[in-house]
């Protein structure tokens, strides 16, 4: 039915349609498909699918054509995006998909807000795309500039619902209007989401569910074929190095857990000759995004990078994804490996598994309800010998975590019994009775003093 299904189906404007063929967009995919009459139609939705399915696509067509079809009534729409990245990204494909219209697109990211008035947003449609601080303080300068926006949409819930950015969303719907048309779109749900849905959305909402909906959660694309490899810590890099050479990845993004290993292995790729880019949260936006755009253009092969990367972020043809650390969160993995095998094409995802990432590979296997199997590379045995491979099981990991908890118990006991005891001021309760005879003393003393002078 996809096959058949195109975007000449969906009753687009012709103009709209041209923009959509010279992108080489000619079919919905299914979330785009399900989604867009419903709201276009007005109602609140929840939209649930799986990493690369076209949701910046689902979200903004049915409201640019809604705008075309007005004409003269203008629409202000809201985007919040979790990162910098996504919101460039998500405000970079509406600009294009609007180029040949009067719809204005604004991206607001930190140390970049926009040369916009509440006063403008009445004259023209506009597309507000942001992350919650970058907005939460622009908005302190002005409160009116979401007074106008009766739609509004949450991409990436799930990571919008984390504590750094929970109680900065509730501050900006404080300053929006309350009657307004709620979208929120995510790769992940769970019960959490879902309890939060329910405060945000109507209670006439549509729940629009694509690819893996009886599991709770998202499954990764059938298109990424999933790999793992058990190594020594210590062996990793040289195995990435290894990997690299002999299969010679078109593009690769390269995940890590922490800034610190990120920046270490940087340097060591780069003075194996590799070409390698790399962002994390602590480097500027515009470092970011000058790293960003050396990827896409093909000028570095090599991605390294935090999770920052690992949502919503569409580089076409990356071949290849390696988790050098692996994830603590397990719904965090489905966000990586999602990077590639995007579109329908075909992508690698592999793990490097140490001896304290099985705990997490436990996780994320039961999340995504199947064994992933072991990578199998020509001369990998150079790196570390089939005797010494490590494949510890879960009885072992979790010995290893009881002893480690032992350990911070005997030192969280050890620093108790150290420190030394506080004087505890007890605080005397007076009687009535001995109330008033401090302030009769009080009177009596104040009288001899007058006496005496």
């Amino acid at each position: 039915m996809t096959n058949e299904f195109t975007f000449k189906d969906l009753n687009l404007s012709p103009k709209l349609l041209n923009i959509l063929n010279d992108m080489e967009y000619q079919i919905p995919t299914p979330i785009q498909m399900l989604s867009f009459p419903i709201l276009k139609s007005g109602k609140d939705v929840l939209g649930i699918a799986e990493t690369g399915s076209g949701k910046t696509g689902a979200f903004s067509l049915p409201f640019i054509q809604k705008q075309i079809e007005l004409k003269r009534k203008k629409m202000n729409i809201l985007i919040i995006e979790p990162t910098q990245e996504l919101a460039t990204q998500t405000a970079a494909l509406i600009s294009e998909f609007t180029k040949f219209f009067p719809i204005f697109v604004h991206v607001c990211i930190k140390d970049k807000a926009p040369n916009l008035t509440s006063k403008e947003l009445r004259k023209h449609p506009h597309y507000l795309v942001a992350t919650p601080n970058a907005l939460l303080t622009w908005l302190k300068k002005d409160s009116k500039i979401v007074g106008y926006s009766h739609i509004l949409v949450l991409d990436e819930v799930d990571k919008l619902m984390e504590k750094k950015f929970f109680s900065t969303v509730k501050k900006i719907l404080y300053y929006m209007p309350p009657k307004k048309q709620t979208v929120l779109f995510t790769s992940t749900i769970n019960k959490n989401i879902e309890r939060f849905t329910r405060q945000l959305l109507s209670k006439d909402y549509e729940k629009v569910v694509v690819d893996g909906g009886k599991n709770r959660f998202s499954k990764p694309a059938e298109t990424i074929d999933q790999k793992i490899q058990y190594l020594k810590l210590e062996s990793k890099l040289a195995f990435t190095k290894d990997f690299l050479n002999t299969e010679k990845p078109k593009s690769t993004i390269i995940f890590f857990r922490t800034q610190a290993r990120a920046e270490k292995v940087f340097k060591k790729l780069k003075e194996s000759d590799f070409s390698v880019a790399m962002i994390h949260g602590g480097k500027s936006a515009s470092l970011r995004s000058f790293a960003m755009k050396l990827f896409k253009e093909g000028k570095a092969k090599i991605l390294i990078t935090t999770d920052i990367a690992s949502r919503g972020i569409d580089i076409k043809d990356v071949s290849h994804v390696i988790n050098y650390d692996m994830p603590n969160n397990p719904e965090i993995y489905v966000h990586r490996i999602g990077r590639t095998g995007r579109a329908g094409k075909s992508g690698t995802s592999i793990s490097l598994i140490a001896e304290d990432d099985m705990m997490c590979l436990e996780k994320i296997q039961k999340l995504i309800r199947q064994k992933i199997p072991v990578i199998t590379i020509k001369n990998w045995e150079q790196i570390v010998h089939k005797k010494k491979m490590i494949m510890p099981s879960k009885e072992k990991a979790l010995q290893q975590h009881a002893k480690k908890r032992e350990i911070r118990k005997i030192k969280s006991s050890s620093a108790k019994k150290n420190k030394p005891k506080e004087k505890v001021k007890i605080k005397k309760v007076h009687t009535q009775q001995e109330y008033k005879q401090w302030k009769l003393e009080k009177k009596l003393a104040k009288r001899n003093q007058k006496k005496k002078s």
